[in-house]
């Protein structure tokens, strides 16, 4: 039997009776996967303009993405699609076309900001939860404060507690 269970299953906990006192925000994005045709943009680069663009191999990238606060459940959609590709375009004037198409929920917080630490009734329970389109960003740090904070009783940053709700 667990002594702790830190609570992380992404924006579906906003669905969680137990957390309820946090401001859940999750929102849905959708990207799409392309293969350069001839033209090649450098590999070894993350691009950034309205979207980001983000290298899988020499002529295959991830592109993404969009935002919206409903429809979690939904197919990717061509609307989405079309607003990717045309953002390519604008910025980009290589040949490329669309191998695949992707939608998922971020798990978000009203604040952008992710939340950490002990529910403020029940001890043995903790979240990790909330870092949205940062994840990449957060996650490092958030997890090596979790850790002290379960093994070493420290607090958790008071910007990320789950208590500031």
């Amino acid at each position: 039997m667990a002594h702790r269970v830190v609570d992380c299953r992404g924006w579906r906990l906003s669905e969680e009776p137990l957390w309820q006192h946090v401001e859940h925000n999750p929102a849905r994005g959708e990207l799409i996967e392309i293969e350069t045709l001839g033209d090649t943009l450098d590999p070894t680069t993350v691009w950034h303009f309205s979207h980001w663009l983000q290298p899988l191999s020499a002529n295959r990238w991830r592109m993404g993405s969009t935002y919206a606060w409903s429809h979690f459940e939904a197919p990717p959609t061509i609307s989405a699609r079309t607003t990717l590709e045309w953002s390519l375009r604008r910025n980009w004037r290589g040949n490329f076309r669309v191998v695949d198409c992707y939608s998922g929920v971020r798990p978000a917080i009203r604040d952008y900001l992710p939340v950490l630490g002990t529910h403020p009734e029940l001890p043995n329970l903790s979240i990790c939860y909330g870092f949205g389109s940062h994840g990449a960003l957060y996650a490092p740090a958030c997890t090596d404060w979790m850790v002290q904070h379960l093994l070493e009783n420290k607090p958790v940053p008071v910007n990320y507690d789950n208590r500031r709700f």
